[in-house]
């Protein structure tokens, strides 16, 4: 399989891209999911390289989809680091609105992290990731191994799935009879 080459949409996430078109029934609703966590004494330089690590290892958060439909993994570029921004304001809402009125594939991202420094000295970290290049099950183990990064470091990892996303695409094709 190249891994380079762009693949099909998985059934899940053609509803989503579908979802996304101005023909939709009320307008294009991309679809994604929004968290947040207050975390004590947050070592920022820390975070930012659990993010990299993240990025470097999981090719669904560089992932990309074209106007054909198709999506397609764009390399890793250790130069390219995540950079968090981090504000003082008062206002979680704001931060809230000025993300989602941004975000989304069409930005070229897949996923935005903010964080707002609080009075407390606690800092509230704002998370968006699109429903289009990582599901619930994903966020679950993307969360843990973000925390695991944070905490420990990208070595207290465990080795990397052996599938990768354009693999698992061609099974699922070779599965169904598809070309």
């Amino acid at each position: 399989v190249d891994e380079a080459a762009p693949f099909d949409l998985f059934p899940m996430q053609q509803l989503y891209w579908a979802g996304r078109s101005s023909l939709a029934a009320g307008g294009a609703q991309p679809a994604w999911i929004e968290w947040e966590a207050v975390v004590p004494g947050f070592d920022a330089a820390r975070f930012e390289a659990a993010v990299d690590a993240l990025v470097e290892r999981h090719g669904a958060l560089r992932t990309v989809v074209l106007p054909s439909g198709k999506q397609q993994i764009e390399p890793h570029d250790a130069r390219d680091r995540f950079v968090l921004p981090i504000s003082d304001s008062a206002d979680p809402a704001a931060v809230r609105e000025r993300m989602t009125a941004t975000f989304g594939l069409a930005s070229g991202r897949s996923f935005l992290i903010e964080a707002e420094r609080g009075a407390d000295g606690a800092t509230r970290l704002f998370f968006l990731f699109d429903l289009l290049v990582a599901d619930a099950r994903s966020l679950t183990v993307l969360t843990d191994e973000l925390w695991t990064c944070y905490d420990r470091g990208a070595g207290a990892l465990p080795a990397p799935a052996r599938l990768t996303m354009p693999q698992y695409a061609a099974l699922a094709a070779a599965r169904r009879g598809d070309p």
